[in-house]
């Protein structure tokens, strides 16, 4: 019996964790984007235009897409909203869509272009490896992405540090730092 209820003081503060994980997240979250909401990004000097981050409601859920999905991912990653980003790409994965039937977004910023072409085919190595075994094909648009400029880090420069050892390869080709586990979650 002494076990058990150490098991559950274990799950029952993890719980906690991730409730206060979550409330922190969002209050953050409600302050940092209420500041972007209706301006440009400026992310190394380069503006960042027409990118919204919308509340999901039931209305824009109904009408959710890969395409939208996809936005909001880079957004978040942007933002260095690493539970957003998780909530995304769990979203997406729920939703079944497929990343061939994402449709070029042709973006003229070439950072946002280039970290929307990074992440499907991020999604496409894990979503293609076991336990999930999906055999997603990258969409064609993917190939024709070119490189960032070299500078661009997805983690915080002061914890980029630790994970240089071992650089994402799909991040890595299109000048993007990202760890080689990046995305693992999914």
């Amino acid at each position: 019996m002494e076990n058990s209820e150490g098991i559950f003081h274990i799950v029952l503060c993890h719980h906690r964790w991730k409730v206060l994980h979550r409330i922190i997240g969002a209050v953050w979250k409600f302050f940092h984007i209420s500041t972007l909401l209706g301006l440009r990004l400026k992310v190394k000097g380069e503006k960042l235009e027409n990118h919204k981050f919308s509340d999901k409601n039931e209305n824009d859920m109904e009408n959710d897409t890969s395409f939208k999905c996809l936005e909001r991912m880079v957004i978040a990653v942007l933002i260095n909203d690493e539970v957003e980003l998780w909530d995304e790409v769990q979203h997406f994965w729920r939703k079944k869509w497929r990343l061939r039937g994402i449709e070029d977004p042709e973006d003229k910023d070439s950072l946002s272009y280039a970290l929307k072409a990074c992440i499907v085919e991020r999604m496409a190595d894990l979503w293609n490896s076991p336990p999930k075994n999906r055999r997603e094909k990258i969409p064609a648009w993917c190939e024709d992405v070119p490189p960032y400029e070299p500078g661009f880090s997805v983690v915080e420069e002061s914890y980029r540090k630790y994970f240089e050892d071992y650089p994402s390869p799909v991040f890595e080709k299109r000048n993007i730092f990202a760890p080689g586990e990046f995305m693992f979650f999914v």
